[in-house]
C-alpha cells in the first residue's frame, strides 16, 4: 500500500466527480474509523500509511484518544493512515474525510481541508491541524484528493 497520488481539487469539481462516482457501479464504500485528530501534529504536510505497531506506537499512539481505541490494532489486517496538515496560521483550519472507496483498483481517500472565511474570529496561534483513520489494509495504493474549503462565518 503507498500513495502514488494527490490531487488538489475545487468544490465544484468534487460535486461532479462525486456525481459521477455514484453512477459507476465499480466505486465500493470502504469502511473506516477516525480515531484521533487536532491542531497538534507534523510541521509539514504529509501523508503516513502505518502498517506495524513500533510506527504506531513511536508517531502517532499518544495523538489518539483510549476511547476511540476499543479494540487492540491488528496490523496483519488494518493499517493506520495519518494526514497532517502541516502549519496553519491561526485557529479554525481542519481536515475532514468526505469519502473512502474503492474503485479500479485503487484507494481513492477524499478529504477537505477547511479554512476560517475573512469574517471568523479564531485562535491567533500557529496550528497543525491532523486526522488519523483505521482502515482495513487491503494492499491498494492509495489517491488522495484534497478540496479545500472556507467556512464563512458571520
Amino acid at each position: 500500500m503507498k500513495i502514488i497520488q494527490k490531487l488538489v481539487i475545487s468544490t465544484f469539481l468534487v460535486i461532479s466527480i462525486s456525481t459521477l462516482m455514484i453512477n459507476d457501479i465499480e466505486a465500493q464504500s470502504f469502511d473506516y474509523e477516525i480515531i484521533g485528530y487536532g491542531i497538534d501534529g507534523k510541521r509539514e504536510e504529509n501523508i503516513e500509511i502505518i502498517d506495524n505497531k513500533n510506527d504506531f506506537e513511536k508517531k502517532w499512539k499518544r495523538k489518539i484518544s483510549p476511547d476511540k481505541l476499543t479494540t487492540p490494532i491488528d496490523f496483519n489486517k488494518e493499517c493506520i493512515i495519518a494526514i497532517s496538515r502541516g502549519q496553519c496560521g491561526s485557529g479554525g483550519h481542519g481536515i475532514r474525510i468526505k469519502d473512502v472507496y474503492e474503485e479500479s483498483g485503487y484507494l481513492i481517500i477524499e478529504i477537505v481541508y477547511t479554512d476560517p472565511g475573512e469574517n471568523c474570529r479564531v485562535t491567533q496561534a500557529l496550528t497543525y491541524p491532523y486526522l488519523v483513520m483505521r482502515l482495513k489494509n487491503r494492499g491498494l495504493d492509495i489517491i488522495l484528493a484534497v478540496v479545500y474549503n472556507s467556512v464563512l462565518i458571520l
